[in-house]
Parts: structure tokens; C-alpha cells; sequence
């Protein structure tokens, strides 16, 4: 993140900030995929219960779409928890 701070061109800060970006938006789909995988057991038993676990949210596939995606409630409690749903 600091590598824009110290570019000569404005061609290496476009480079710098749209890698930045890439990761930063690979960082959040990694974590939001992460929070809605439950372990086997987990899905055993709900399986057994008959509940159906609850369904990850739509991720956008463009960078439109991610400067209108909203993070429900629930997607910010499973961010932030360290236990699976």
C-alpha cells in the first residue's frame, strides 16, 4: 500500500492502485466464501436435522458490481465471528 506513495509516473500509480485494489477484492471474496464454508460435521448434522444451511450471498463478478454490493447483516456477523454460522 505504500508503493503509490513513491511512484515517479502516473503510469506506476494507476499500476500501483488498481493491483492494490485486485487484492484488496480478492481479500474479501476469500474471507466471505470462507465464513459461509461450513466444516463436514456441520453439514452432516445439519443434513441429519434437516435444515438447509444457509446459502451464501451472490458475490459480484465486476467491478460494477461490487461498487453496488451491500453487506447485509448477516454477512458482516459471519466476517466478524470466529465461529462458522
Amino acid at each position: 500500500m505504500l508503493a503509490p506513495q513513491v511512484v515517479l509516473t502516473a503510469d506506476d500509480l494507476v499500476d500501483y492502485l488498481l493491483t492494490a485494489h485486485h487484492y484488496a477484492q480478492r481479500i474479501v471474496t476469500s474471507a466471505i466464501v470462507a465464513a459461509y464454508t461450513l466444516p463436514r460435521e456441520q453439514l452432516d448434522t445439519l443434513f441429519l436435522q434437516r435444515v438447509e444451511p444457509p446459502a451464501r450471498p451472490e458475490l459480484p463478478e465486476t467491478q460494477a458490481g461490487w461498487a453496488t454490493f451491500e453487506f447485509t447483516d448477516q454477512v458482516g456477523l459471519c466476517l466478524s465471528s470466529q465461529s462458522r454460522l
